[in-house]
């Protein structure tokens, strides 16, 4: 069954989860069920292979491009919009429809507003707002340093707000407790004030209002240091926020709004941005073909569009996936941005031309078989088989994968040891230092000072002595760390060899020492002229060769719902990922600590995972991905409408 609807996007579980920030620790946590796991597979390689984090966006916050963005024509209906979606409509609470009558954030800001006007006699009405929720509003979100969507802004339009405008331009705000002015700015030739809201101790917004419209922020550390003056970036949002022309507002997600973009999002009744410096958890520099994701609500179904550059895709990867996956993605990969970070690194001698040795295609998939865990997917590229190279291979795992150190365990601890008689040592020193350069009081009589320097010499003398034990101390360590490094010399050696072994067509390297000898952890790669495998479970890398092999299915052959000539970006089993999740969710929770969390997990997540488990197999694909083709010279790319396959 092929449909435009989307019967399973789950990102905007993830979106809007984040902005309302729900106290539930289901609705915290479920963000990460699907959408997380969607591009986890660009951190995961990055660090295996050493690739260094892309620059963070959130330090300090880029206030002038969100990261995500929500255009909705009533904003109180976007939850009950979002239940459309019959997977969401399974797997939320009543919790999630009710938001706005518990978040603790908007009850909060309610009872600040009633407590403003009954103190000033303003007579703002109980619903006020309410009034404001029902109005068309956007909201922008940006990502803390932990990805997660901590920071927000919303920019709302409603007839209720000019008296509000009017009120708190007359307003003595330095009378009231909980109002602060922090800045006034100019718009239109008015001095608008902006606002610091406190709502308790450790909560505290910034407010600003002009003519119909209102903008609020919901930390003072987006738009101050320490709540004080405004900044200018801060500023900037905030004129652009309260501006009457739309394209002025839009400044804020400039970077999508470009040349051939999807219908514009005010025929929707909800449409929901997801920008690749969100999902792409920091690593979006390596992959640029996919710049945005959108979700539009017409009032009926949901559709998706993707904001897409020219790929050179290449759907056959899917057949060099093994079969009964419970979650894979599949994207293309900017070597240019990898091979950047490879020719900074000096400790690879033989750096390899990444465009040269791989395709644009690459994947990663999770398995629930016995030997399979959340934390150990399977990682795919695709070769350029009339340049591939074994050396090049050989090199990346060399530098890039390391190898179990167990064996260094007591020249560290020597260090360590060493280390700490120095600063000994050197405490000492600065001691005698300063007791050398004491000078006396002449005002002190001849039997005073005669005392004093007495003292002061058996200071010195003590602390001689005390230099002379720390140097004792240090010259019988070295001996020791020497015979340490002679003793360690043969494993050190061995650590470095690899094991290779010839399965079929394919290579296999892996260290001859695992990485973790207490769990089944070691990194091997596999390769032939076509396809590199890698992940850190051995029993995948079997799975993997055998599919080349033709001794076990692989992805595209065993489901119906993955096309042979479409790009596809996603597949999800959710029973197998509701396995997945079930089987190393308490693994992934602290043992001895955050007993409330582990508790709350066995109370939300049960129910919550058994639902998941009822869907069908579904995923996303762009269907015709030839006409990017016409791409080719365009930098800027255009939307493309995908399309979500349920298997029947």
């Amino acid at each position: 069954m092929m449909t435009n609807q989307d019967p399973h996007p789950t990102a905007p579980i993830r979106t809007t989860d984040a902005a309302t920030g729900f106290k539930s620790v289901f609705l915290q946590y479920k963000k990460w069920i699907i959408a997380a796991l969607l591009f986890t597979f660009i951190a995961t390689a990055a660090f295996a292979f050493k690739i260094p984090h892309a620059k963070p966006v959130q330090t300090p916050i880029n206030l002038s491009h969100a990261d995500v963005w929500i255009h909705s024509q009533n904003f109180s209906l976007l939850a009950h919009d979002l239940l459309q979606v019959p997977l969401l409509k399974s797997l939320l609470t009543e919790e999630f429809v009710y938001f706005y009558a518990q978040d603790e954030d908007w009850m909060s800001l309610q009872g600040a507003m009633r407590r403003i006007s009954f103190e000033h006699d303003l007579n703002w009405s109980d619903n006020l707002l309410k009034h404001i929720a029902n109005a068309p509003v956007d909201v922008y979100m940006w990502h803390d340093d932990s990805h997660a969507l901590r920071y927000w802004a919303l920019s709302i339009a409603r007839d209720p707000l000019a008296t509000i405008a009017q009120t708190l331009a007359l307003l003595t705000l330095t009378a009231d407790k909980q109002l602060h002015e922090i800045a006034k700015i100019s718009i239109d030739g008015d001095d608008v004030p902006v606002l610091r809201v406190t709502l308790s101790a450790q909560r505290q917004m910034v407010v600003a209002v002009h003519d119909k419209r209102l903008v609020l922020l919901s930390d003072v550390s987006m738009a101050s240091v320490e709540g004080e003056e405004l900044n200018e970036s801060a500023e900037q949002l905030i004129k652009n926020l309260l501006a009457t022309d739309a394209a002025t507002r839009e400044k804020v997600v400039s970077d999508w709004q470009v040349a051939g973009k999807a219908p514009s999002e005010h025929v929707f009744e909800q449409t929901i941005f997801l920008s690749n410096r969100f999902f792409a958890q920091g690593y979006a520099t390596y992959m640029p073909s996919v710049q945005a994701v959108r979700f539009d609500y017409d009032g009926k179904h949901w559709l998706t569009k993707a904001h897409l550059r020219s790929s050179g895709f290449d759907a056959h990867i899917w057949t060099h996936l093994p079969a009964n996956a419970a979650f894979c993605v599949s994207l293309p990969i900017d070597w240019a941005a990898a091979q950047t970070a490879l020719d900074d690194a000096e400790a690879l001698s033989a750096k390899p031309h990444l465009a040269s040795e791989f395709a644009t295609s690459a994947a990663a998939c999770w398995y629930t078989e016995e030997h399979d865990d959340i934390t150990q997917p399977l990682f795919v590229l695709l070769r350029k088989s009339e340049k591939a190279t074994t050396d090049a291979l050989t090199a990346l795992f060399d530098w890039g994968v390391a190898t179990n150190q167990d064996y260094l365990k007591d020249l560290f601890a020597l260090y360590r040891q060493r280390r700490e008689i120095n600063n000994r040592l050197v405490s000492a020193t600065d001691s005698l230092k300063t007791l050398n350069k004491t000078t006396f009081s002449p005002k002190l009589t001849k039997e005073a000072l005669a005392a004093k320097k007495v003292e002061l010499e058996s200071q010195k003398q003590s602390t001689q002595a005390q230099i002379k034990r720390i140097e004792a101390e240090l010259a019988e360590i070295e001996p020791n760390i020497a015979a340490e490094k002679k003793a360690i010399a043969e494993p050190a050696t061995l650590a470095k060899e690899k094991s290779i072994v010839h399965a079929g067509t394919f290579t296999v390297l892996a260290r001859k020492q695992p990485i973790d000898s207490s769990a089944n952890n070691s990194p091997q790669i596999a390769f032939d002229q076509k396809v590199v495998y890698f992940s850190t479970n051995p029993h995948l890398i079997a799975r993997a060769i055998a599919v080349g092999g033709k001794h076990y299915p692989n992805m595209q052959e065993s489901n119906n719902i993955l096309s042979p000539s479409a790009q596809q970006f996603l597949y999800v089993n959710p029973k197998k990922l509701a396995t997945l999740l079930n089987k190393t969710g308490h693994q992934a929770l602290p043992q001895e600590t955050q007993a409330n969390l582990r508790a709350a997990f066995d109370y939300h997540m049960p129910a919550r995972l058994a639902a998941l488990s009822k869907q069908s197999p579904f995923s996303l694909a762009l269907d015709q991905p030839s006409a990017l083709s016409t791409l080719m010279n365009q930098e800027t790319g255009e939307w493309k409408v995908l399309t979500w396959h349920t298997a029947p």
